[in-house]
């Protein structure tokens, strides 16, 4: 269903929709936010971290499944950015006060840096795979998918 014509022609229609709103959104949380250099710094460290351990263990588990290291490196890129939703949550947060301004910053910076440095991973994952997928070869198997 998920490579269907209709659902790439829904998707195509509403995607100028969706990034109005999204727009939207990142326009509100940057003119509410008040960004510091040191958080910031830490706050896409920690997103880089996010990112490789979120491949990491999606690529640990789905190799210790018998995948391919290919399938499993797509996965786990696939996996890897942060989800716009974290942020709404860190807004109500903040709003409500069960957050301070200094954390909400680290939790935004940390997301946002992951959803980018996931995306762009994610689009040099044919690059990546040819640099590391021979220094991963621990054992290669393909699976027997069922009839």
């Amino acid at each position: 269903m998920s490579r269907s014509f209709v659902n790439h022609h829904i998707a195509n229609k509403i995607r100028t929709l969706r990034d109005f709103f999204i727009v939207l959104f990142f326009a509100n949380l940057g003119l509410k936010i008040n960004w510091r250099l040191d958080v910031l710094t830490i706050g896409v460290i920690l997103g880089l971290i996010l990112v490789l351990v979120k491949i990491l263990v999606a690529w640990l588990g789905l190799r210790f499944k018998g995948f391919t290291n290919r399938l499993a490196l797509d996965v786990g890129f696939g996996l890897s950015s942060s989800s716009e939703f974290a942020l709404i949550i860190v807004v109500l947060a903040v709003n409500t006060g069960l957050i301070s301004e200094t954390i909400s910053v680290l939790i935004s910076t940390c997301v946002i840096s992951s959803m980018v440095l996931g995306s762009v991973a994610q689009s040099k994952l044919d690059w990546i795979y040819s640099v590391w997928g021979r220094r991963l070869k621990i054992h290669n198997k393909q699976i027997d998918w069922p009839s």
